[in-house]
């Protein structure tokens, strides 16, 4: 089940554009478009910053001749899109600094007629876009120009790690067991990416980090301390040191990209959100507008919010009804641990995970001295008890049809998906969050021993 983040994110809203593609004072630029044949009237300039994209400019078609101009403006170097009025793209050009060049090409098949005037790269770019980076001269470009902008941009775009050498030498012999190929993704998936030059900021360069660093990343790794050092590894390899005043828009830029994606994505990455806003998030040094206001006002609240339900915080005992309309408390188990179980009838991963935790109770409850307390967090009278009547459930079984619990467990534990587990000891206190299910059974066998060596030292 989803809830939850609408009201967050519609404040934060998209209106970022006016600071992230500000242009740069300068001597301007002129970019004349000869397009035989056209089949539009207005050209546009399309601009990118990381993830979104932009109109920089328009130009009027006069006898199919088509001028991007300003005298005082530059733009940013990087890559821009030339679309006409319905928006459909004809093609790309690499712009920079003081850039004035002409281009002849057909409008029905752009990138095999041209002739370009004053940009030897955007020769070599027009080449790129139609044979890729095998046509002739693209090698060459880059080997002779390898911190160009064009050189990072297609080098970024090109890598594939399962492709590079090192990978082919290292398993030439054998096919990579899973947990090896996941270790060598998470060290080379972004090996080619020279996040120190921003320019790539001002790219159609879609990385993948949604994937990178929540699939790959927790298939990797089971431990918070080793997510925590691979983002560190990451944020921190964007700063040049060699730099007297580092460069730090990358750093911010990606920053805010893994917060949006931490805020509302898996709960198990509550504290990765909450480890991001307490040692990056620094709207200070944040010179080009990317935690804008908004940021500034949800982030600290999502923070927080996330906070209450993190291991050793203390809870107040819970209050739910069970299928007599009784009051049940948390309060009242005598049991070492509890489970909190917070669950939905009509949930697909809550139907195949319910039976599976409930086995396990059958067999480990005794061993581990634990209850479970399972709240339905819906309305769904109907489907809860025949759920309950199919599985035979007689743990604590607890519903939000019977009645509201004394305090909204979605709130509190920031439930963005259902089911959420949390283990509680005697005291209230939390001892473990979010864990799967296959890994239950170790997180009591190893909280007990951590439990008997803190007494004996």
């Amino acid at each position: 089940m989803r809830r939850g983040y609408l009201l967050l994110l519609l404040a934060i809203g998209i209106n970022l554009l006016s600071s992230f593609f500000a242009f740069s004072k300068g001597g301007g630029y002129q970019i004349d478009i000869k397009l035989k044949d056209a089949k539009t009237e207005m050209l546009y300039l399309q601009g990118y910053y990381g993830n979104s994209t932009f109109i920089v400019d328009s130009a009027a078609g006069r006898k199919d001749l088509f001028r991007f101009k300003s005298k005082k403006q530059e733009l940013h170097p990087g890559i821009y899109t030339v679309l006409t009025q319905e928006y459909i793209p004809l093609f790309q050009l690499i712009l920079e600094e003081g850039t004035k060049m002409r281009i002849e090409t057909h409008f029905d098949c752009p990138l095999n007629f041209y002739f370009i005037k004053k940009s030897e790269k955007n020769k070599i770019f027009f080449e790129y876009q139609k044979s890729g980076i095998n046509g002739q001269g693209v090698s060459l470009y880059m080997e002779t120009s390898p911190h160009s902008l064009l050189t990072e941009y297609i080098r970024a775009k090109e890598y594939n790690p399962i492709e590079s050498i090192e990978y082919q030498t290292l398993f030439k012999d054998s096919v990579p067991h899973e947990y090896e190929l996941n270790h060598y993704m998470i060290k080379h998936y972004f090996d080619d990416v020279n996040f120190k030059d921003t320019r790539l900021l001002h790219t159609p360069l879609h990385l993948d980090l949604r994937f990178y660093f929540t699939e790959l990343l927790m298939a990797t790794y089971d431990h918070e301390g080793d997510w925590i050092e691979v983002i560190d590894h990451f944020l921190e390899g964007m700063i040049d040191s060699s730099q007297e005043e580092p460069d730090r828009e990358a750093q911010v830029y990606y920053t805010n990209q893994l917060m949006r994606i931490y805020m509302s994505n898996h709960p198990r990455t509550d504290t990765l959100f909450v480890y991001l806003f307490d040692h990056y998030f620094d709207p200070t040094q944040d010179q080009w507008g990317i935690f804008d206001e908004s940021y500034q006002r949800v982030y600290p609240l999502v923070a927080e919010r996330k906070r209450k339900s993190f291991v050793n915080h203390v809870i107040e005992p819970i209050t739910a009804y069970n299928s007599e309309g009784e009051q049940v408390s948390t309060s009242d188990i005598q049991a070492d641990y509890t489970i909190l179980w917070f669950w939905d009838p009509d949930c697909d991963e809550c139907v195949v995970e319910t039976p599976m935790l409930y086995e396990f109770y059958k067999n480990f409850k005794s061993k581990y001295n634990f209850e479970v307390y399972a709240v339905s967090v819906t309305d769904d009278l109907e489907r809860w008890e025949q759920f309950s009547r199919e599985y035979k459930i007689d743990w604590i079984n607890l519903s939000y049809s019977m009645g509201e619990p004394n305090y909204d467990l979605l709130d509190f534990f920031d439930l963005v998906f259902t089911p959420g587990l949390f283990i509680i000891d005697q005291n209230h206190k939390i001892i473990g969050r979010h864990i799967p299910l296959n890994k239950v059974e170790n997180f009591f066998k190893e909280y007990a021993t951590n439990i008997i060596k803190s007494k004996s030292n």
